[in-house]
């Protein structure tokens, strides 16, 4: 009777699961982003995730920076949005690795305006700091299509970011 016990304490505990980075997470999250889009662009974004594990997706919005040598005073601003999907391709206890594509734009005020569009790809961490708030930072490359005065331009830029999100989960 009592080795039948052990035994079953024993089973019991190893088929429940602990948590991992696949469980934490899940569900809707907010956060706050801060990036660069190659060498020309910064961003500070209001971030809006929805985890679906292992596949995430992020809606960003915010303004953007943006200061070139064909600007005659330096520094312009403007805003900028897009969406990145993520799958996770390996989880830990707290973190998770993930790869992901994304497509964005936005308008930057140069002379009388101009807009810019962006591919991404890349690889995002996430880091638990505890069940529902992750530290996040992720780099890849972007193509940057551009127009300015009479002048299209496409260039890839090494892209950088991190943020921290909040899940209500």
């Amino acid at each position: 009777m009592c080795k039948s016990a052990l035994l079953g304490c024993i089973l019991f505990s190893l088929s429940a699961s602990t948590a991992s980075a696949r469980d934490l997470g899940r569900g809707f999250g907010v956060g706050a982003t801060a990036a660069t889009l190659g060498q020309e662009f910064g961003t500070g974004a209001l971030t809006l995730s929805y985890d679906l594990n292992p596949l995430q997706f992020e809606l960003y919005t915010g303004f953007v920076t943006h200061g070139t040598s064909f600007i005659e005073d330096g520094s312009e601003y403007g805003i900028a949005g897009g969406i990145r999907a993520y799958y996770a391709v390996h989880a830990t206890d707290n973190a998770d690795f993930s790869l992901g594509l994304g497509v964005g734009g936005g308008r930057i005020k140069i002379n009388d305006g101009a807009n810019f569009m962006t591919g991404q790809a890349g690889a995002r961490v996430r880091i638990f700091l505890v069940d529902n708030v992750a530290l996040m930072g992720e780099i890849g490359l972007s193509a940057l299509v551009q127009e300015g005065e009479d002048l299209l331009v496409l260039s890839p830029n090494l892209i950088g970011g991190a943020g921290l999100i909040y899940y209500f989960n």
